[in-house]
């Protein structure tokens, strides 16, 4: 198997990449980020494999796109590691025809690679010129089936309730504790269909009992090695 990380990688100008060296980088991602950790959805897989993640960068970190961890886009905004993105899509277990609220869109990857698991994507992002670039990056990319809105994350989008899948990719409860508030939850509970599903890769005990408090079924589960576990609540 062919292996390459980011810091082998040959920048070009100001550290952007090749499309050879990207394609090898995807591969290489997939075989020993992906594959290795369970995650065998082949709809997650083959989304992976074919989205240019380096677009969704600036390109001063485009050289990082494929590396086994976090990349900062912008104003303390962060990628999510492919690994956890994949295992956390994995558990919401997405089907033919869903409809799925993006809490939080950021620059679009995670949003992109939701829009090849469900029917439909309403994404939340209230940072305009975020906003703006995913937009652009998601038409480059041929990708029509989602709808990036300026809300606000506290509210999600009501209007087009109810939703089969709610991806909850807020900042931490740390960074933004309002977002982990039973008001929240109830909100997203009420969004979400009779057995709809959230997930979110956070598992700090008092987020989980604010979801457990408004109704939800919590299931804990593990994440990546060396990763903190996962959420999965289901609308009973």
């Amino acid at each position: 198997m062919l292996r390459c990380n980011a810091a082998s990688m040959t920048p070009i100008g100001n550290a952007r990449m090749s499309d050879n060296h990207t394609d090898i980088a995807r591969r290489n991602m997939v075989d020993s980020q992906i594959l290795p950790n369970k995650v065998t959805d082949e709809r997650i897989i083959d989304a992976m494999s074919d989205l240019p993640r380096e677009k969704f960068l600036p390109n001063a970190r485009r050289a990082l796109a494929y590396a086994d961890e976090s990349v900062l886009i912008e104003d303390g905004r962060y990628m999510m590691q492919p690994m956890v993105l994949a295992r956390l899509l994995e558990t919401a277990d997405l089907q033919p025809g869903n409809v799925a609220l993006a809490i939080g869109c950021a620059s679009g990857y995670g949003v992109a690679v939701l829009a090849k698991l469900a029917d439909t994507v309403v994404a939340i992002e209230p940072d305009p010129g975020m906003r703006a670039k995913a937009e652009r990056t998601l038409g480059e990319l041929g990708i029509d089936n989602v709808a990036i809105v300026d809300g606000d994350l506290h509210e999600g989008h009501p209007t087009q309730a109810p939703f089969d899948v709610i991806y909850f990719d807020a900042f931490g409860a740390r960074v933004q504790p309002e977002l982990w508030t039973e008001e929240i939850f109830l909100k997203m509970f009420l969004a979400l269909k009779s057995r709809g599903v959230l997930v979110t890769y956070a598992a700090k005990g008092s987020a989980r009992r604010a979801m457990q408090s408004v109704g939800f079924s919590v299931e804990r589960l593990p994440g990546p090695p060396g990763k903190r576990e996962m959420l999965r609540a289901v609308k009973l």
